[in-house]
């Protein structure tokens, strides 16, 4: 190993190894189910935005994201009004009424707002599902940072993060997520921002470097690719897809329920959109830096850990590395938290042994997260597709089968279990039929799921006995908030 890819790696080991201290000492807070899944519901605001932003930002954002940016140029740039679709959703109409009803996990919530314990099966299968694809995802993401950059294995690397990110969510469970997510937060996109100076510097400027991507392809500065309507689809399925499909997972919800109130739930929301514009609009800097200083990249995925090696002192490049390690896992952890909910909590005893003791759930919960964590490290292996396709896929189904039975259940109080139920199956069912017929007429399939889901839960409510009274009371009590 040579000096530059030794000092990398001596800050990357720092890292983890603080990472793995943070997951210890965390430990030691819990002391029931709350503490476990949702950190007894304490985070304040700025460890609510850490967190929050952090989750919210994946491998498919730094990698995925960037080697897309790298391919079609400043058109991509379009995709960032979904992230912010998804803020605006989330702060206004979503986080606050999360947090105002304290259920503990999204499962919980269904279950409560649709009066059965049984409509749960429904979001555990898919949680499970989908999540294992999301780990896998971030897996996949760290292996090729690390095998790229300082050229180990990508089967080691892949062990080697799963390894570290599996043992602190288990430790600390929520307490050890939302502390090292601020501070992966902090790191992954403080340096990010920070690097597009340098980047900037090398290239000879804004200006330049757009020259220079003219020179390479045109349509590379244009902010369309194709026929206007063609990028009219495409901003509106990438909408559709990012704007529902983010603020619908279970992994970013979880934050609203962990935050200390409802006021803390909204601004934590509403503040990240900041961070998201400020990042996003970084990445598209270091992805054209990158595709002027190195236009030939075989594997577009590899566009910014490139640059990073070749243009920033070893300490920095390494700190770099660090945060784009940290990035991924601030995502990783969340997302095994909830799949060590769902199967302890809200699989196991709701439906398996409901008398079960605190320990014994936190103790399932942490079998379940290592037992994961180990399956989508071995997927990852395996390399099944690109970053980024995989995470659309994820995403869409995800907000196919959740976001309107939610968005609806809030604002609408004739919808009833049935509806919620039809909503959810058929909406994830159309998302995935869409998918398997090519996605016709170029319409994403998200579209067709949230139209289906939309259509199923009106006209099965309308058809089926309306909600008990307990339930219309605890959720619509504030008439003024109910779209009648």
């Amino acid at each position: 190993m040579d000096n530059i890819k030794l000092t990398y790696t001596i800050v990357l080991v720092g890292y983890l190894l603080f990472m793995l201290i943070i997951g210890y000492i965390t430990s030691k807070k819990i002391t029931s189910e709350e503490s476990f899944f949702v950190a007894d519901k304490s985070l304040g605001f700025i460890v609510s935005l850490g967190t929050f932003a952090a989750t919210f930002v994946s491998s498919s954002s730094i990698i995925g994201y960037v080697g897309w940016l790298y391919s079609v140029g400043w058109s991509g740039m379009w995709a960032i009004g979904g992230t912010l679709l998804s803020v605006i959703i989330g702060s206004l109409f979503l986080m606050g009424k999360l947090r105002e009803y304290g259920e503990n996990t999204i499962p919980d919530l269904f279950a409560a707002r649709y009066y059965d314990k049984k409509i749960k099966i429904i979001p555990i299968v898919l949680i499970l599902l989908m999540y294992i694809v999301f780990i896998t995802v971030e897996v996949m993401g760290a292996g090729k940072v690390l095998n790229g950059l300082l050229g180990i294995n990508y089967n080691v690397a892949v062990i080697i993060t799963a390894a570290v990110f599996v043992f602190y969510t288990m430790s600390g469970g929520m307490y050890a997520v939302a502390w090292t997510d601020l501070f992966q937060a902090i790191m992954g996109f403080g340096f990010v921002i920070a690097s597009i100076f340098v980047a900037l510097n090398k290239v000879g400027g804004f200006t330049q470097m757009n020259i220079k991507l003219a020179q390479i392809d045109p349509s590379l500065v244009s902010p369309i690719t194709g026929s206007v309507s063609t990028a009219v689809i495409f901003i509106m399925w990438n909408h559709l897809v990012w704007g529902t499909g983010n603020i619908s997972q279970p992994a970013v919800i979880v934050r609203a329920l962990s935050a200390k109130d409802v006021k803390t739930a909204k601004i934590s929301t509403a503040w990240s959109g900041i961070v998201f514009v400020l990042f996003y609009f970084a990445l598209m800097i270091l992805a054209g830096t990158s595709k002027v200083l190195f236009p030939n990249l075989k594997d577009v995925d590899l566009a910014f850990p490139v640059l990073v090696q070749n243009l920033f002192h070893p300490i920095i490049g390494g700190l770099l590395i660090s945060s784009i390690i940290a990035i991924i896992m601030s995502t990783a952890d969340s997302v095994l938290l909830v799949v060590g909910s769902t199967i302890s909590k809200d699989l196991y005893k709701d439906f398996i042994k409901p008398h079960a003791s605190v320990g014994e759930i936190v103790k399932i919960s942490r079998v379940a997260i290592m037992g994961v964590g180990i399956l989508s490290a071995l997927f990852a292996l395996t390399k099944p597709a690109p970053i980024l396709s995989l995470q659309i896929f994820n995403y869409s189904t995800i907000g196919a089968a959740f976001f309107i039975p939610m968005m609806v259940g809030f604002y609408w109080k004739r919808a009833t279990r049935e509806g919620a139920m039809a909503s959810m199956v058929g909406g994830a069912l159309a998302n995935l039929l869409w998918y398997w017929l090519k996605k016709p007429w170029g319409l994403d399939p998200i579209i067709p799921g949230l139209a289906v889901g939309l259509v199923l839960i009106y006209v099965v409510s309308m058809l089926s006995p309306a909600p008990p009274e307990h339930i219309t009371e605890k959720f619509f009590s504030k008439a003024s908030e109910v779209l009648k």
